[in-house]
């Protein structure tokens, strides 16, 4: 019963704000622009410090920083629908679990792609920097 409630308030708000003027969906949106990006912003200072910045390289672009799961499980929390402002609200619910920290989109995808290691931490030696800087060069036709 409670999920045929659910659905009718759901329909009820999206008709509401259907009916609403421009002006007051627009505030509306900047409204939530606002809160989102409180929360987005106590959840990164809450893990990465204040001002919030990358745990592996000290990247503090706001723009650049992401949420990272530390031991590489994220994927059972998009299945559950947990990402953006969903998996911000859940964190601050449940007290900021130490599973997380703030990567910058970079490290967080060389993670990803070299088994749970940052290319920072992994210590890529000399000779495999320049045989990428060599084929970076050639691609560039520099």
């Amino acid at each position: 019963m409670a999920k045929i409630d659910e659905k009718f308030w759901y329909r009820k708000i999206g008709r509401d704000i259907y009916h609403q003027t421009e002006t007051s969906k627009r505030l509306h949106r900047e409204q939530n622009k606002r809160q989102y990006d409180k929360v987005k912003l106590d959840v990164f200072i809450h893990y990465g410090g204040n001002p919030p910045k990358c745990a592996c390289c000290g990247e503090s672009g706001l723009r650049f920083l992401t949420i990272d799961h530390i031991n590489n499980d994220g994927g059972k929390h998009r299945k559950l629908g947990l990402t953006g402002a969903r998996l911000y609200r859940w964190l601050i619910k449940n007290n900021f679990p130490k599973e997380f920290q703030i990567l910058c989109y970079n490290c967080n995808c060389g993670r990803a792609r070299n088994g749970g290691i940052c290319p920072h931490k992994k210590g890529l030696n000399n000779s495999t920097n320049i045989v990428l800087q060599e084929a970076a060069k050639e691609l560039l036709n520099i």
